[in-house]
């Protein structure tokens, strides 16, 4: 298992830092490889007289190998094998040009099966106007990429995870994604698909009503709670030896997957991503995207999957 632990060396980043070594202690616990590549991405190099890379120099890339081997050090000793006493070996790597693009490359180059990073440090509006790191990547994942959050980077012995699913994607990724997550950390998962079954219709004299009634809404989440039967049978060697639930859920979707998953708190939402340009999630936004700007918890993102090329 490849894990890509991209750091700007915040207080974020290190609750992903603690995330990613609680994982890869699972994965050891349960004899499976793990390699975990830190990476740092800093801004454009600048120049010193003989107009050599400062980012190029080895002394200079020494102190911040240095510099990030002492931010980790709490959490590597904390995550060393209780009887070995061994720390988990990582590879330290550098890169510099723009965060979002760099993170990708080294994602996807390296083959990695989980990008991990922090939550973004800035506002609800500045993520919304302007963007971070961490959203952009969230819009197209190179890879299942997890977003930890910094009062859920722990699971803990048995973790409560939820999934919205998208009845009409035939892949689910999210799915599968959630139930390899499960089987790791011994997880509770429970399985929802939210029907948005009330939509807000302007009237002639200005006033807002709804389309249907509640016999339509009835209907609705009848035919929808059918298809997710369908769906869990489908599936059903994926979720072989799994403690799972599923539920129906009725609303604006963001809200009702934001609103469940704190009443119930639940310690990570497992979500598909959907892959839009800056200006349409700007201008539209998506399920995923308005998750992530509002996280209650951690988030366990699934790419879409990779159209198959025809010749």
């Amino acid at each position: 298992m490849k894990i890509v632990l991209a750091t700007d060396l915040s207080e974020e980043a290190l609750h992903a830092a603690r995330w990613t070594f609680e994982f890869a202690h699972k994965l050891r616990d349960q004899k499976m490889p793990v390699e975990i590549s830190i990476l740092h991405v800093t801004a454009e190099p600048f120049f010193d007289m003989s107009q050599k890379a400062v980012f190029e120099d080895p002394d200079n890339q020494a102190r911040m190998k240095n510099t990030i081997r002492h931010w980790l050090k709490p959490i590597a000793d904390a995550e060393k094998d209780p009887i070995t006493h061994e720390d988990f070996a990582y590879e330290i790597i550098f890169d510099n040009g723009k965060p979002a693009k760099k993170i990708f490359h080294w994602a996807s180059t390296s083959n990695a099966d989980w990008l991990v990073m922090g939550m973004s440090g800035h506002g609800t509006f500045a993520r919304l106007m302007v963007g971070s790191t961490t959203h952009r990547l969230a819009q197209k994942p190179p890879c299942k990429m997890v977003i930890v959050h910094k009062d859920h980077d722990h699971f803990g012995v048995s973790p409560k995870f939820l999934v919205a699913i998208d009845l009409l994607d035939s892949t689910h990724a999210a799915l599968e994604a959630a139930a390899e997550q499960a089987r790791i950390f011994n997880a509770q998962l429970h399985i929802v698909h939210v029907v948005n079954a009330l939509r807000a219709v302007s009237l002639p004299n200005g006033l807002l009503a709804y389309e249907g009634g509640v016999s339509e809404m009835v209907q609705i989440e009848e035919n929808a709670n059918k298809d997710l039967i369908t769906t869990l049978e489908n599936n059903a060697s994926l979720l072989q030896g799994i403690d799972y639930t599923a539920e129906i859920l009725s609303g604006y979707p963001t809200r009702a997957i934001i609103e469940y998953a704190k009443h119930n708190h639940y310690d990570a939402i497992c979500l598909g991503s959907v892959s839009r340009s800056m200006l349409d999630e700007f201008i539209l936004g998506s399920v995923a995207g308005g998750i992530v700007r509002n996280m209650p918890t951690t988030i366990l993102l699934s790419p879409p999957p990779v159209k198959p090329t025809h010749r």
